[in-house]
């Protein structure tokens, strides 16, 4: 079952749909990978900015998520508290400015929830949003699931009908921060096998100028702000891209970090070719 919703500071749009799926046993650092899966989905589908993994995002996921496992619902507007999706993101400490979810249960891999919200209109949109630049994802494995799982069909926050059992339930929240231009290593990877990268920048229409650094102390050079580059990361388990972007006086700073399979240590690498996180 998937269901889908959108908020945003100019209008608000609702979307609803029911998709049924059978559910297998498997979970293994599942956020990280509905991340990974998104952000291709994005590229192969126009190129699409990557979405950064925000932790505010995650929390308010992962609450959701375990909310609807424990008490039997599969909702956007909890049917116990009346939070909507936007409540449970300003709870967690995010100040967004536009906002959105999509919610499923009974998908057993990342791959597949993610195929599930791909083939839904409205699921897809929020997906492929250009509203959208950070993201985070929950999900809760019930394996004592029953028949009595809460829901509705038209968005309000009593439910309607009962249904179940999922036992698996997700939650994918997307969002916007106004003052928030996020970094982006390798489309938001886990984990990269080479030390050259690509590096997404936020701020395109704001930006003037942007410079990195590899330890947050020492920047090169103000260079034209542009979005996409290449970078040599510098670590032996974990490297650390930190970005500054300048329009007038005005500076802010932004940074991600990814995990290493290799230990790079800034070298430039010869003969390897890399297209934006995709090997």
């Amino acid at each position: 079952m998937i269901c889908r919703f959108r908020y945003s500071t100019s209008k608000l749009l609702l979307g609803f749909a029911l998709i049924f799926f059978s559910a297998a046993a498997q979970a293994q650092s599942f956020a990280e990978q509905v991340v990974e899966q998104v952000n291709l989905q994005r590229w192969l589908n126009g190129q699409l900015p990557p979405h950064k993994l925000d932790g505010a995002l995650a929390v308010a996921a992962q609450a959701h998520s375990q909310n609807m496992a424990s008490r039997n619902f599969l909702m956007h507007c909890d049917p116990d508290t009346q939070s909507q999706p936007w409540d449970r993101m300003t709870a967690a400490g995010y100040n967004w400015n536009s906002a959105g979810e999509n919610i499923a249960a009974g998908e057993a891999t990342p791959i597949a929830v993610v195929a599930g919200w791909m083939a839904s209109p409205g699921h897809r949109d929020n997906i492929l949003s250009p509203s959208y630049r950070e993201t985070g994802t929950g999900y809760v494995l019930d394996s004592s699931d029953s028949t009595n799982v809460r829901y509705s069909i038209s968005f309000p926050c009593a439910a309607t009908h009962q249904t179940g059992p999922f036992f698996r339930y997700w939650t994918q929240v997307f969002g916007t921060r106004n003052d928030v231009y996020p970094v982006v290593i390798a489309r938001e990877a886990y984990s990269v096998s080479t030390c050259l990268v690509d590096v997404y920048a936020y701020g395109a229409g704001w930006a003037q100028q942007i410079r990195f650094s590899d330890d947050g102390v020492n920047y090169g050079n103000w260079q034209p702000f542009a979005s996409n580059h290449t970078r040599n990361l510098v670590g032996s388990s974990t490297a650390t891209v930190f970005m500054q972007i300048r329009s007038g006086g005005t500076i802010l700073n932004a940074s991600d970090s990814v995990n290493l399979n290799l230990s790079c240590d800034g070298s430039p690498a010869p003969n390897v070719v890399f297209s934006n996180g995709l090997e």
